[in-house]
């Protein structure tokens, strides 16, 4: 029974009190490192252990632990936990660190992050004493390096209260004054003095020059002034007065943010609108961001890291701002390592993938490649692609063509039904009926790119097929993609896939218009002869050449991923041709366009300023005209009832020949069928039409059965009649039938 009230009150504490990490011989208290037992929470312990005859000492530290636990400013130190016996007194805080610590680490930073830091940290102690003197109509009393403590947010923090007393009262100088160096001369020249709120600018004057110089050892050293910073010197001065003559600590802080002041300074004025966002609108906000975001590179890292980010996290969080603050979110995280990464930014960036804000969504797109590899497989399957997923059926062309993208990104994280089904399906969709050239290009290059990891079966059902009716695409550069993806991912097709559906779909290509796609496809059929010559020279190879077929994942090798960049992008282009056409608009009749003169001119090399278009796009969303994609749920389940449904794989089987793209005509109304190619790939329409009709008159007869498929793209056969079922590619060949007529 005895034992009950014997036992240690500490070890039903709920902290854990670890190893000292500092022991001043000023100072009351013992700094421990100490845990939240429960949740393993890191924070800081104070400790006082009552010695013999020292019970003035102890209610001092009562006295400290008493104010401590009663005020609440941004400037003081956050309260936790207590426990207090007859031997010691524990205080649980906020996780800090001592201030002569800190400034022994900002010492290695560049010297202006250093002088924005400690007037920040001067501004903030300030701030807090104007607290205590106006407002609880109290004075410190005990100012020095050792009073303030530095917490992860890098906040400066006061502390040491044994000292802290109503302003107007009177106490005896033995149990008042903190330290003789420290006192004021008027406390002791009168041991009997009325405190007053100028103690505390003489404690405040001792502390800013400790800051400079580290400890103080007599006071005729404050007026050592070598060391302050020359915008400084004039408040410093005005607070190492006599006491009649010396300013008031409010005073001090309102003549340091006058024009030109020590505390008016861009980096104060930040964190200043930072403690105030709550009461910000989101004008204010957005402005602020973009400001912010302008000029991160000259604020201090380590206040990056552990004071802006957080308010920059939560303000995403909470709606209160756009783009910028993701961007901000973003730089910010490139400072961080991967633990910190993972556990500060990965959970923001989760939720915001749920946000309605188009630029927040493009942003996070075309920034995936950032943040993906912090990632879990978890989080990607289940909450960013079900977000993600929508953005293949956005109205917005720049979405979709990002979103494309990013499957790139995320292939290696995707499980089989997201990966092989659900990203398959909308790559079928797209490649099919989207309307813009660019994205259906981007898309065919996606899916060689991401090859490696699919299934054999989707490869092999799915993925052969889209690249065989990507030969058809009215749009030159995508057949130049799905040639070089043929090229690229060969190793992933039997050698009877080879020669009985992709060598015959490659020679009709080569009687392709644009002299480019020939060239691709002359390049890419000698591979696969070559390929198949190996076979015929030694047949017992094809166990070794179709080894990769039944293969997936990422240690499969494919030279796709690094040999072909993306294609241009269609609205850019759209738009740069929109400008030229009206500025040069007479020129464009007469001069032909330029060819593409190598094989790379499909890659992109100025992101930057397609970026750029794509911001303006997406502001001016609500005034552009784009034409809506049909609803996954209309059409998903196959490609019956699209028009496309005789372009599969079995077309190839049966040797069916390829019906050549026909010439585009210059309408109007142009742009209404969907299939406008974005960019005159070429020569001048009017002058090959004249070509053509030259060529068509000079043929031999014997020749004619060569050159059908040349004919028939200028010239549409009267029996030709298109099917009940009208798909895009039909619907284009009867407007140009009706045109001829």
């Amino acid at each position: 029974m005895w034992s009950i009230f014997s036992r240690d009150p500490s070890k039903d504490f709920g902290y854990e009190v670890n190893e000292p990490i500092l022991q001043d011989e000023n100072s009351f208290w013992i700094l421990h490192k100490g845990k939240k037992k429960a949740t393993g929470e890191i924070v800081s312990v104070f400790r006082y252990e009552s010695k013999s005859n020292d019970s003035g000492y102890m209610d001092l530290a009562r006295n400290s632990l008493k104010r401590l636990k009663t005020l609440r400013h941004p400037s003081i130190l956050t309260y936790l936990d207590s426990l207090e016996t007859d031997k010691y007194i524990l205080i649980v805080t906020e996780h800090v660190q001592p201030l002569h610590c800190f400034l022994e680490e900002i010492n290695k930073w560049p010297e202006k992050q250093k002088e924005s830091t400690i007037s920040w940290g001067i501004y903030s102690i300030s701030k807090g004493l104007c607290f205590l003197n106006n407002d609880c109509k109290m004075i410190h009393g005990n100012l020095s390096l050792g009073s303030i403590f530095i917490n992860d947010s890098c906040d400066w923090k006061l502390f040491n209260f044994e000292y802290l007393t109503n302003i107007g009262s009177i106490q005896p100088s033995k149990s008042f004054y903190p330290h003789k160096i420290y006192t004021a001369p008027e406390l002791q020249d009168n041991n009997r003095a009325t405190c007053d709120k100028r103690l505390d600018a003489w404690g405040l004057s001792c502390l800013i020059w400790e800051i400079f110089n580290g400890k103080l050892n007599e006071q005729a050293q404050l007026k050592n002034l070598k060391r302050l910073p020359k915008k400084l010197i004039p408040l410093y001065s005005n607070l190492n007065k006599t006491s009649s003559q010396r300013c008031l600590i409010e005073d001090f802080l309102s003549n340091g943010q006058d024009k030109n002041g020590y505390f008016k300074n861009p980096f104060i004025d930040t964190l200043n609108f930072l403690e105030e966002i709550q009461i910000k609108d989101s004008t204010e906000k957005n402005r602020f961001f973009s400001n912010l975001n302008n000029g991160l590179e000259s604020f201090p890292v380590y206040f990056c890291k552990n004071k802006i980010l957080s308010f920059v996290i939560t303000s995403l969080e909470y709606g209160e701002a756009n783009c910028h603050c993701l961007e901000l979110l973003m730089k910010i995280g490139k400072m961080l390592n991967e633990n910190e990464y993972q556990k500060k930014v990965t959970p923001s960036i989760i939720k915001l993938f749920a946000s309605k804000d188009r630029s927040i969504r493009s942003k996070l797109l075309k920034e995936i490649d950032e943040y993906i590899d912090y990632t879990s497989t978890q989080a990607v399957n289940d909450q960013i692609f079900p977000y993600l997923v929508h953005g293949f059926m956005d109205s917005n062309p720049v979405i979709r063509e990002q979103t494309v993208k990013s499957i790139f990104h995320l292939a290696s994280k995707l499980n089989n039904q997201n990966l092989n089904e659900e990203v398959i399906k909308h790559f079928s969709r797209i490649q099919m009926k989207d309307p813009e050239g660019g994205i259906r290009t981007n898309t065919i290059i996606c899916l060689g790119k991401i090859a490696a990891h699919l299934q054999p079966q989707t490869r092999q059902t799915i993925m052969l097929p889209l690249f065989l009716r990507s030969l058809r695409d009215p749009f030159p550069p995508s057949r130049i993609a799905c040639i070089q993806s043929l090229d690229a991912t060969q190793n992933f097709f039997t050698l009877q896939d080879c020669t009985s559906k992709i060598m015959p779909a490659l020679c009709l290509i080569l009687m392709d218009p644009e002299k480019q796609v020939r060239d691709h496809a002359f390049v890419t059929l000698k591979n696969f002869v070559q390929k198949i010559e190996k076979f015929s020279e030694n047949p017992s190879l094809i166990e070794h050449m179709e080894s990769e077929i039944n293969k997936s994942g990422s240690n499969v090798s494919s030279k796709f991923t690094t040999g072909l960049s993306w294609a241009v992008n269609s609205l850019a282009a759209k738009l740069t041709r929109t400008k030229i056409e009206s500025d040069n608009h007479n020129e464009d009749e007469q001069k032909p366009k330029q060819s593409i003169q190598n094989n790379h001119s499909l890659t992109v090399n100025q992101d930057k300023h397609q970026n750029n278009d794509n911001e303006n796009i997406l502001k001016n969303d609500d005034q552009m005209k784009i034409k809506s994609i049909d609803d996954l749920t209309g059409n998903s389940d196959g490609w019956e009832g699209d028009g496309w449904e005789n372009d599969l794989l079995e077309d190839w089987e049966k040797n069916v020949p390829i019906k050549p793209v026909a010439p585009k005509i210059h309408n109007k109304n142009n742009d209404e069928n969907g299939w406008d190619n974005d960019i005159d790939w070429g020569e001048n329409n009017d002058s090959e039409d004249k070509n053509e009709n030259k060529l068509i008159t000079t043929i031999k007869k014997d020749d004619e059965e060569i050159l059908k498929p040349r004919i028939r793209q200028t010239r549409i056969s009267s029996t030709t009649k298109p099917g009940p079922k009208k798909g895009p590619m039909k619907l284009g060949a009867q407007k140009l039938k009706k045109s001829f007529d």
